[in-house]
């Protein structure tokens, strides 16, 4: 994985504007332990209206066992995308790790909902 890393940083610096290599690159830092370069690397890419850096920006926060700062991202990304599962799935984990209860139901409820069904709501 390191050399993944190696890989998509010498692609960042030919080609800066390509939004899909920071979730590449945000995912193989996070996968390496890397949270803090994992951390500045998609707080510079939430500029970007994309959902995907909260989201992997929240699940380092909950890494770093900090699930407040976690909740902050991962309820933007359900604001920008209320029908991604691990969005949702993130959610559930950050407020059981901060011992609240009634909101992941709410969570779960949804993503119970959306992955038995097909409706508008879920975008499907």
């Amino acid at each position: 994985m390191p050399d993944a890393i190696s890989e998509l940083e010498a692609e960042r610096k030919i080609n800066p504007l390509n939004g899909t290599l920071y979730d590449r690159l945000g995912d193989a830092y996070l996968r390496n332990g890397k949270y803090e370069e994992a951390q500045q690397l998609n707080a510079l890419y939430c500029l970007n209206q994309r959902h995907g850096p909260y989201i992997l920006l929240g699940e380092t926060f909950l890494q770093l066992n900090e699930p407040i700062q976690a909740l902050h991202y991962l309820d933007h990304a359900a604001k920008m995308d209320p029908s991604n599962y691990l969005t949702h799935n993130l959610l559930g984990q950050a407020y059981k790790a901060t011992a609240r209860r009634q909101r992941p139901s709410a969570s779960f409820r949804w993503l119970w909902t959306c992955s038995t069904t097909t409706t508008a709501a879920c975008g499907k």
